[in-house]
């Protein structure tokens, strides 16, 4: 990962449209574009365009990875110390709902791959099947690297750095 130690900037794109910036300096603050008419979040109206919080806004902070793709952004990353932004980053428009996040200036990220109902009742329960779903709906730069992790490892005793 080339990116800075400290992201300071993400685009967020609202079902593939460039709609805010979210910039971290002191607070976070949540800037919409000019005339953006979709919301990023139910107590984010777009119409107000300028939100401060110290914390990261609810309707971002649910879309930060954990449990079993934290951990593997974790053995990917293990001496990077990353922050919500880094992890914001990572996901890219591989979350889970309408939103997504990209450097300024880098085009958006391509929408993560669909597995079929089919595909998923044939898979039966198996850890390559997991594997595949994992795949399938994390973030870009996750895929790229697939096979690197085909099971999640015990976390050694010395944890990499997460910055909130």
């Amino acid at each position: 990962m080339n990116w800075p130690e400290r992201l300071k900037e993400l685009q967020i794109s609202v079902a593939g449209q460039a709609t805010a910036a979210l910039l971290k300096q002191s607070v976070y603050q949540l800037v919409y574009e000019p005339g953006a008419q979709r919301f990023v979040g139910l107590g984010l109206p777009a119409s107000e365009r300028v939100f401060q919080d110290g914390d990261l806004f609810a309707a971002l902070d649910m879309n930060l990875p954990e449990g079993y793709l934290f951990d593997r952004i974790l053995d990917r990353y293990p001496k990077f110390a990353l922050s919500k932004m880094h992890l914001l980053a990572l996901m890219g428009s591989g979350g889970i709902g309408r939103l997504g996040y990209s450097l300024p200036g880098a085009p958006p990220t391509e929408a993560p791959a669909s597995v079929s109902r089919q595909d998923l009742l044939r898979g039966g329960r198996s850890a390559a099947m997991f594997e595949e779903l994992v795949d399938a709906y994390s973030a870009p730069w996750l895929r790229r690297h697939r096979g690197r992790h085909a099971t999640a490892r015990a976390r050694p005793p010395e944890q990499p750095q997460v910055h909130w």
